[in-house]
């Protein structure tokens, strides 16, 4: 197989907590080497609510200190947006870790998909 389908979330995600969250089990792309994402913003509440995406590539799955940095989403500072981002340097597995801000409890609504594939 030539690509693999990556849900980072079945579904849209409404995460309500500030701060850096991990928000996805690691998932096993023995294989591949590039990521192709979209990230799809479809709502926001609170006061300047923004939300940033880091996308992270590991050998082990176990360890906190293997895990490096893959790739960012460039910050999201409103709702209906769409971005495309493509990874290269993936290892064994990837998740993805979120950060909310803002002030008067902000949320955010997303979801995160894409395709693994072999080779750029």
């Amino acid at each position: 197989m030539d690509s693999l389908e990556i849900r980072f979330t079945e579904q849209p995600q409404r995460v309500s907590a500030t701060g850096a969250q991990a928000l996805t089990q690691a998932i096993d792309v023995s294989g591949y080497r590039v990521l192709d994402l979209i990230l799809s913003v479809y709502a926001q509440t609170g006061t300047s609510p923004t939300l940033d995406v880091g996308v992270y590539t590991s050998m082990q799955i176990d360890n906190e200190d293997a895990w490096g940095l893959l790739g960012t989403f460039t910050q999201v500072t409103s709702a209906n947006q769409h971005q495309l981002k493509s990874l290269t340097g993936v290892l064994k597995y990837i998740r993805y870790y979120v950060t909310v801000g803002g002030s008067a409890s902000p949320t955010v609504t997303f979801e995160i998909r894409g395709y693994a594939r072999r080779t750029s």
